[in-house]
């Protein structure tokens, strides 16, 4: 990507709608606009007009233009954006007219990435609006928008200023190495970088929620043949997603749903029924199974209370996760110790089914410990940046324990200040950046 050439393409969503929109960014945005549209007036920022694009004297559309001038657009470039009828076809012959008088197709995130280098944004905030477009529940979401905000990177800038203040310090030791002055006792030094390091570790344990906020909660629905696993998921679906039958083992394959549980995303996994079989096929389910356990955050083990509970069954499940709801099926039909279970229910009747799902909430809850005034990491980029600038700062600790120069000292504490400095995106590198952008969409 070079920030020489001029970009172009649509930022809606694909296909046929009310309204299609086109992006134009850079130095030739407003030469191809004028190449387009037949317009004699001198074009102001941001103010719309209404006009018509043609192809010689072919008429493509009748449009609205939207100019954007340098620096002050998304990307910080000259930008347009044209608002045309919703039909591909037209999108399309105004695409390739636009190329045709030197424009390029944007590339994923390209529009978001020239935003980024040109100062628009820092590269949390970039990150953040990728999660905004993507987010699949309302708690993700706010959380999205959390980091699009400055706060996220305010936290790590006074992590950074902390460490800073204190390398300053001991740099300067070196200016006056002939005097053997120490401008920063050492024990206070270690009980600051500890203080960083306990800062870092509360971030770093906050990924076990934030990956639930970000790709949803998993839970596993266990069990023998026949118990009710694929009545449940449609209880909980409220749709017949699953096949139901009363011969054992016609679930043979993993059967995965997400729903919208308070906010939360939540993927349900419907597996086949746990048993001893000659059939190939079902026996591959059943490891299958088994294998889902150790992806799962809780398991819904689901017994037929007319049966009782298969305690060796249960105990193997929990040497694979130990997390379980002990849930007892069909309480329709046979009476049982309630206190067996942690609920009873009859899911081809609906039966206590929303209780069910009111445990799985609270299951989900009581991970979160946060407030509006915590900071929550959903970026798999910044935990593993965080773990890096945690090392180096246990490094630069035993540096100091073991009596080694400030110049020693400083190297550690260093690299982790360019760690913390990677999360935001002050050092970092093209093929991070592309790495990053790629997983954007096209026209962002």
């Amino acid at each position: 990507m070079t920030k020489e050439t001029t970009i172009i393409a649509q930022i809606t969503p694909p296909g046929i709608g009310a309204v299609s929109v086109i992006r134009i960014s850079g130095k030739l945005a407003f030469d191809i606009l004028y190449k387009l549209i037949n317009y004699k007036k001198e074009l102001k920022h941001k103010q719309v007009f209404y006009t018509t694009i043609k192809d010689n004297d072919n008429v493509i559309d009748d449009v609205i233009i939207l100019p954007f001038f340098s620096p002050n657009s998304y990307t910080g470039e000259d930008v347009i954006e044209i608002s045309t009828h919703g039909n591909p076809l037209i999108v399309k012959k105004i695409i390739e007219l636009a190329i045709k008088h030197g424009a390029k197709p944007a590339e994923n995130g390209e529009f978001t990435q020239r935003a980024f280098l040109n100062g628009k944004l820092n590269l949390l905030e970039a990150e953040a609006i990728a999660d905004i477009i993507n987010s699949s529940n309302e708690i993700a979401l706010n959380w999205a928008r959390k980091q699009k905000s400055t706060f996220y990177t305010n936290k790590i800038n006074e992590l950074k200023e902390k460490i800073i203040n204190a390398i300053s310090l001991v740099e300067l030791e070196l200016d006056f190495s002939e005097e053997d002055l120490e401008f920063i006792n050492r024990n206070q030094l270690t009980t600051l970088l500890k203080n960083v390091i306990n800062t870092i570790d509360s971030y770093i344990k906050s990924f076990e929620y934030g990956i639930i906020i970000k790709n949803g909660y998993n839970i596993a629905i266990i069990g023998k043949p026949n118990v009710g696993k694929s009545s449940l998921l449609n209880a909980i679906l409220k749709d017949d997603r699953a096949i139901v039958t009363n011969i054992p083992g016609t679930t043979r394959d993993i059967i995965k749903e997400q729903i919208n549980l308070k906010g939360y995303l939540v993927n349900f996994i419907d597996t086949a029924g746990i048993r001893e079989t000659d059939d190939l096929i079902e026996d591959i389910g059943v490891k299958k199974s088994f294998d889902i356990l150790h992806k799962s955050d809780v398991v819904i083990y689901l017994n037929d209370i007319s049966t009782g509970i298969d305690t060796s069954l249960l105990n193997k499940i929990k040497t694979y996760n130990n997390n379980v709801i002990l849930v007892g099926n069909k309480c329709d039909l046979y009476n049982s110790d309630k206190n067996l279970y942690d609920i009873t229910i009859s899911a081809k009747n609906n039966i206590n089914i929303d209780i069910l799902l009111d445990i799985i909430y609270n299951n989900i809850n009581n991970k979160n410990t946060y407030t509006e005034n915590d900071l929550v990491i959903t970026n798999i980029r910044h935990k593993l940046l965080l773990e890096e600038a945690k090392n180096y700062l246990l490094s630069s600790i035993n540096t100091i324990e073991l009596g080694f120069t400030g110049e020693l000292i400083s190297v550690d504490i260093r690299n982790a200040i360019d760690k913390l400095s990677e999360i935001i995106g002050v050092i970092t590198t093209d093929d991070i950046l592309n790495n990053i952008f790629s997983r954007f969409c096209i026209g962002k």
